[in-house]
């Protein structure tokens, strides 16, 4: 005993020296909830493009200060930039710009000016040239300020450059200059622009609290002086989550471990009985954290969630012992106890690996977590059951302890006596009465939004910053591929077009292209051909019967004459023009170019899905949407996975119990599993793929119990039936706390697992009203 000690001692020294590099700082627990989500390996190309745009999206910390009298929105955002610019969490703070003069930023677009022209333009080159110039040359001499982008009238006699830029998308946003600051107006409240990179990753615990924590308080100085403040960015959306995981999980724990508390003290009524109940507890999550961290990294929010209710199941092993304790009395001996339950236990341990190894079988990396943090804690539990806790409890237990064990067995008796025979049937046919319209209410549903649910604080802020940016929708876009640079080009003018047309019919505010800042290389070819076709035929003599005098109208005529260099994507990706449109570009990749098109808020997703159509390269992407068809796939294949596992645990029993009883013992579960089945439908939950998953653990676990029941036919049976009791107190409380949690996905999982193994529970001494006869044939009593 004292080498299993020993050894036991070892592995939790391992344990803890794995877990030193992170002494003294939060743990890594990745709040990202597209790295929980599961990859689409039938599309690597979404995949890649979502990594890179949830990548830029998650780099800026974005603010907006508003007032009602334009010069206190003013000071107010000065105030809030002032505070930031101090955090080491923010690489800068972008806010008030000053008197900058517009043009600077577009005076690097102005070389490559003569290959780009408005559709307009073209239009009327081609059509009518001198008739077009003149008529451009009249507004722009009458407007020599026309266009705040505007190039001297030297460079841009007829103004085409300025129409160019009139029409790119930053000209039309609903931003503007005022007072130095980006700003905008809206229901008479004025509306001062912040922006920030952030100084490290914005799934960074440390940097999480601190901007969450900052920008509170800037909320509250906001409205002390009669302003608002709405802040988003995906830093303020993980350290939410965060916050929420982890306040759940200290709850679930807390509470569990208080029951735990109570229940060893109200029992067992030593103080030793309850530290080697925390020591297993502690043994079993040490042991998943850091085998977890060891295999991963790194830990999920659903992770820590879930794997909160560890402390409900791992707590099980210890109390067959303890219980055991309890009916030997005077003849307690350790080793012959341990030997005695040490089957029902290890078979309990195997049944419920079963099931979260189903889980693990799921290509979805947050489950497959969750499924290896439990099985290692539930190991780690075990094993400090077998090897530690025999060390400490060689003693009897107290003659005051023992009185509880023969009322257990008086009404365990009762409640077998009452359900013999019809009594059974009866209950059976109620309960499947019962569960039969609930099955007709049951309905399928998929949404991923049931895992990620933000705040509707943190959504209704997004929203507004999203609308007074102009910034429209974020969460469907469309991934572009052609096989080089100009095919990419070409592709996306294509599918502007077709948006455009949605713009002017009102079903699409917007959107954002980098292809409508840059034409393809022969289009900037044949515009420069077709302006100097026009100059050539009409140009100069619009300008000399103008007045233009002649060293103006030459140095442009001769300008034009030359040939200009192309705009490319580089060139363009490093003009601050294109400073907001960057993170559209992907790049290339495999031989292949791509890049995203952003829409702005739609009526409608099947006119988006419309302008896709027939554009070979051009996909929607539309991540809820796959997301949650591969949770029906996923949902449907765990059906079939709760099946075989099924299979699995009754071919596991047959070993010691033989077929018939193997299949009694799984009979209690299997009807848990189908009359819980009816109560979500009564309830009104929908039938999910964490419904599905909640029903493996609910065989795992389950089943358990009618193998404890079994067992302690053999041996110990008032105490098997206190162990089981016990256990299944521990592991409702657990499973029920998680039915409570703000997350949908979680609530359904833990409700499911509340409901399915309370029944199975309540019908585990069914396995009583058979005995075992020769060859393990099961007999009616």
């Amino acid at each position: 005993m004292r080498k299993r000690f020993y050894g036991w001692l070892a592995l939790m020294l391992l344990c803890l020296a794995s877990l030193l590099p992170y002494l003294g700082r939060p743990l890594p627990v990745q709040t990202n909830m597209l790295a929980m989500l599961p990859d689409d390996a039938r599309q690597p190309e979404v995949e890649r493009a979502l990594t890179q745009l949830a990548a830029k999206a998650g780099e800026r910390l974005v603010v907006m200060v508003g007032h009602r009298d334009p010069a206190q929105a003013s000071r107010l955002a000065e105030q809030a930039a002032a505070r930031l610019r101090v955090l080491p969490a923010l690489r800068s703070v972008q806010g008030k710009i000053g008197d900058l003069d517009p043009a600077r930023l577009l005076r690097p677009y102005a070389p490559y000016r003569h290959g780009l022209l408005t559709d307009a333009d073209r239009e009327g080159l081609r059509q009518n040239p001198q008739a077009y110039l003149e008529t451009l040359l009249l507004r722009r001499l009458s407007l020599p300020g026309q266009g705040a982008f505007g190039l001297p009238l030297a460079e841009d006699p007829f103004g085409l450059f300025g129409n160019v830029l009139a029409a790119l998308p930053m000209a039309k946003s609903s931003l503007q200059i005022k007072d130095g600051w980006l700003a905008t107006e809206r229901d008479g409240v004025s509306w001062r622009l912040l922006s920030a990179p952030l100084n490290g990753d914005a799934y960074d615990p440390a940097l999480q609290q601190v901007l969450s924590r900052e920008v509170a308080e800037l909320r509250t100085l906001a409205e002390a002086g009669g302003g608002q403040l709405a802040a988003t960015g995906a830093v303020l959306f993980a350290g939410e989550a965060r916050g929420g995981a982890e306040a759940e999980m200290n709850r679930i724990g807390s509470v569990s471990m208080a029951a735990v508390i109570g229940l060893m003290l109200l029992v067992f009524r030593r103080l030793r009985h309850l530290a080697l109940s925390g020591a297993v507890i502690a043994a079993g999550t040490l042991t998943a954290v850091a085998a977890t961290l060891a295999v991963y990294g790194q830990l999920h929010l659903l992770t820590l969630v879930m794997g909160a209710s560890l402390i409900g199941v791992a707590i099980d092993y210890s109390t067959h012992l303890f219980a055991s304790q309890l009916q030997d009395g005077p003849d307690w001996d350790v080793e012959r106890a341990l030997a005695a339950i040490h089957p029902a236990i290890r078979m309990g341990l195997l049944t419920t690996l079963l099931g979260y190894g189903a889980l693990a079988l799921l290509p979805f990396p947050g489950l497959r977590q969750i499924a290896f943090f439990s099985s290692a804690g539930l190991v780690g539990a075990y094993l400090t059951v077998l090897w530690c806790v025999p060390c400490f409890v060689r003693q009897a237990a107290p003659a005051s302890a023992r009185g509880i064990l023969p009322p257990i067995g008086r009404a365990f008796d009762r409640y077998c006596q009452f359900m013999r025979g019809r009594r059974l049937a009866a209950l059976l046919l109620a309960l499947g009465a019962l569960s039969l319209p609930g099955l007709a209410r049951l309905q399928a549903d998929d949404d991923v939004h049931q895992l990620i649910r933000p705040s509707v604080e943190l959504l209704a802020q997004e929203h507004l910053i999203r609308e007074l940016a102009g910034q429209g929708n974020s969460r469907q876009f469309f991934l572009l591929e052609a096989p080089s640079e100009a095919a990419l080009l070409r592709l996306g003018r294509q599918l502007d077009g077709r948006l455009d047309a949605l713009v002017s019919a009102g079903q699409l505010q917007g959107y954002q292209s980098l292809s409508s800042l840059l034409p393809p290389p022969e289009r900037q070819q044949a515009d420069h051909a077709l302006l100097q076709d026009a100059m050539r035929r009409a140009g100069r003599q619009v300008l000399q019967d103008a007045g233009v005098r002649d060293e103006i109208a030459g140095g442009y005529l001769a300008g034009l004459a030359r040939p200009g260099p192309s705009l490319t994507a580089e060139t363009l990706l490093a003009q601050p023009l294109a400073a907001p449109l960057r993170h559209l570009w992907l790049g290339r990749h495999d031989g292949a170019w791509r890049m995203a098109v952003m829409p702005g808020d739609f009526r409608k997703l099947d006119a988006l899905r419309q302008a896709a159509q027939g554009l070979d390269g051009v996909t929607l992407v539309d991540k809820a949407a796959s997301v949650s068809e591969l949770f029906r796939q996923f949902r449907e294949a765990s059906t079939l996975m709760f099946a075989l596992s099924l299979l699995a645990i009754v071919a596991l029993m047959q070993r010691r119990y033989g077929w018939r009883r193997a299949l009694l013992l799984a009979a209690p579960v299997s009807l848990a599993v189908l009359f819980t089945l009816g109560a979500l439908g009564w309830l009104g939950v929908s039938a999910n793929l964490f419904v599905v998953l909640g029903f493996l653990m609910v065989l795992g676990v389950g089943v358990d119990y009618a193998i404890f029941v079994e067992e302690g036919r053999r041996h110990h049976q008032q105490a098997a039936l206190l162990a089981v009791g016990l256990s299944a107190l521990t592991t409702l409380l657990s499973f029920g706390l998680l039915a409570a949690s703000a997350t949908p996905a979680v609530s359904s999982f833990g409700l499911t697992q509340l409901i399915g193994v309370g029944l199975a529970v309540l019908l585990a001494p069914m396995v009583t009203l058979f005995k075992t006869g020769d060859a393990g044939r099961a007999e009616p009593c």
